[in-house]
C-alpha cells in the first residue's frame, strides 16, 4: 500500500470514532525488522537507563523555556478577562453556554435514518451568516466546551501529568498536544454572545496551565488557530467531517517540529536528503466526510465549496513513515491521521505510531505490557481532540502510581 493510501485509509478508520476506539494502529510487519532498521535512527537509541537529568543543558532549557512561556501566556489571558480569577471567567460565560446548550437541544437531525456513521443521523450545529463549516453532533463533540465539569478527571486525577513523570523516569520527554475542536476556533459563527477574546471554554485553558504546572510541556494551539484563520486560505478544518483539514494538521504539525528541533536527532535528520518526496495532490471530497448526509441541500452546497481541496503526500519513501525503531512515538486520538505524516515531514524522520480512533490514555497499556514499544523512543508526542478531554482516562496502576 502507498504511503498516501496508508493516510487515506487512516483517515477513514479515525472517521469511525465510536465503532474504532478499541482499535490499534501499530506499524506493519517488519517495519521494525533488523533489515529495515536504519542507522540514522538506530543511532539515538535511548538506553533503559537513561535520566531525564542527564539532558543536554540546552534541551534542557529550551523545554523549560517552552513551558515557561506557555504559562505566563495563559496568566495574562486570565488576568485580562477575569483579574486572575479562573473561577470567574469560567462564571463569566454561564449565559454563553447556556445559549449554545438551548441552540444544540432545539436541533433536530435533518437525515435521522441515514446510514454509516453516526455523526450522518445527528444534528448539526450551524453557523449565522452562511458560515460554511458545521459542528457535527454538537451535543456529543461539544460536551467539554458545555460542562466544565467534564474536565474534572482530567483536572483532578492528573493522568497526563502521571504518564509524564512515568517517562520521564525512562528517559522520555513528553508533549502533549490539545486540539480545539472548530466551534473553538471559529466561536463567532456559533456562540453569543462571543468573547471578545474568542476563548469559550476557559476552562480547557485552567486545564492546561495546570498541566504546565505540573512540568508537562503542552503546545498550545489554540491561538494559532486564531491568527491563522483566513478567509481566502483553505480552512483549518473540514466542513462535514468531526475532523480538521490539512492545514490545520501543518499548523500544529510544524509547532511540534519547533520544539522537537532541540534536539540532536532531528537537527540532524533535517540536514540529511529528505527521506520522502512530497507533492500537493487532491484531497477528499466533503461527500466523504462522516456529517456530510447530515447537512441539508443548501448546507451541502456551502460545505462542498468550503472543502479542503489538496493535501501533502508523501512517495518514493525509502524508509517507511510509520516506523517502530523511531526515536518519536505519537499516541492519541484519529486526529493523528493526517498529522503524523506531517510531522515526519518537516522533522525528517519516520515516526511510530501508537494512535488510534477514541483513544486518550490507551497507548499506556501497550507499553506496559510491551516495554519493546518504547526501546527506541526519546519523545512522546501525545495528541488528541479537545472533545477527547473529557476522558475517560484509563491507566495501568504502574504508570497512575508512578512505578
Amino acid at each position: 500500500m502507498s504511503d498516501r493510501n496508508r493516510s487515506r485509509a487512516a483517515l477513514m478508520i479515525g472517521l469511525c470514532l465510536a465503532l474504532a476506539a478499541g482499535f490499534w494502529l501499530r506499524s506493519g510487519p517488519g517495519f521494525g525488522s533488523a533489515s529495515q532498521r536504519k542507522p540514522a535512527i538506530l543511532a539515538h537509541r535511548a538506553s533503559a537507563s537513561q535520566s531525564v537529568a542527564t539532558r543536554p543543558a540546552a534541551v534542557a532549557e529550551a523545554r523549560a523555556a517552552a513551558i515557561r512561556e506557555a504559562k505566563a501566556r495563559l496568566r495574562e489571558e486570565c488576568e485580562r478577562a477575569a483579574g486572575g480569577d479562573w473561577d470567574r471567567w469560567s462564571d463569566q460565560l454561564a449565559p454563553m453556554r447556556a445559549d449554545l446548550a438551548a441552540r444544540i437541544k432545539a436541533a433536530r437531525p435533518f437525515n435521522p435514518t441515514a446510514t454509516g456513521s453516526f455523526e450522518g443521523r445527528s444534528t448539526v450545529l450551524a453557523g449565522k451568516d452562511h458560515f460554511p463549516l458545521f459542528e457535527p453532533a454538537p451535543d456529543v463533540y461539544l460536551i467539554h466546551v458545555l460542562r466544565p465539569a467534564s474536565l474534572d478527571p482530567l483536572r483532578e486525577a492528573r493522568p497526563v501529568s502521571a504518564a509524564a513523570r512515568w517517562l520521564e523516569r525512562k528517559g522520555i520527554d513528553l508533549i502533549f498536544v490539545p486540539v480545539p475542536k472548530m466551534t473553538e476556533a471559529h466561536p463567532e459563527p456559533f456562540v453569543q454572545p462571543c468573547p471578545k477574546d474568542r476563548i469559550i471554554a476557559p476552562h480547557i485553558r485552567r486545564a492546561i496551565f495546570e498541566l504546565l504546572e505540573d512540568d508537562v510541556e503542552v503546545v498550545d494551539v489554540l491561538p494559532a488557530f486564531h491568527r491563522e484563520r483566513d478567509p481566502g486560505a483553505e480552512p483549518l478544518y473540514q466542513p462535514a467531517d468531526p475532523h480538521w483539514a490539512p492545514r490545520g494538521q501543518a499548523i500544529a504539525a510544524r509547532m511540534v517540529a519547533d520544539r522537537l528541533a532541540r534536539y540532536d536527532f532531528v537537527a540532524r535528520a533535517k540536514e540529511l536528503p529528505k527521506f520522502c518526496e512530497w507533492a500537493t495532490g487532491p484531497y477528499l471530497k466533503a461527500e466523504d466526510g462522516t456529517a456530510f448526509p447530515a447537512l441539508d441541500p443548501e448546507q451541502q452546497q456551502l460545505a462542498r465549496a468550503a472543502q479542503p481541496k489538496t493535501q501533502s503526500s508523501a512517495s518514493r519513501c525509502t524508509r517507511p513513515i510509520h516506523d517502530a525503531t523511531s526515536p518519536v512515538v505519537c499516541i492519541g486520538d484519529s486526529y493523528n491521521a493526517g498529522f503524523i505524516e506531517l510531522l515526519a515531514r518537516e522533522i525528517n524522520l519516520p515516526v511510530h505510531n501508537l494512535t488510534g480512533g477514541g483513544n486518550t490514555s490507551h497507548a499506556f497499556k501497550g507499553m506496559v505490557r510491551d516495554p519493546s514499544l518504547l526501546e527506541h523512543t526519546r519523545v512522546v508526542v501525545w495528541l488528541l481532540c479537545d472533545s477527547s478531554l473529557k476522558g475517560p482516562w484509563p491507566m495501568p496502576p504502574s504508570v497512575r502510581n508512578g512505578q
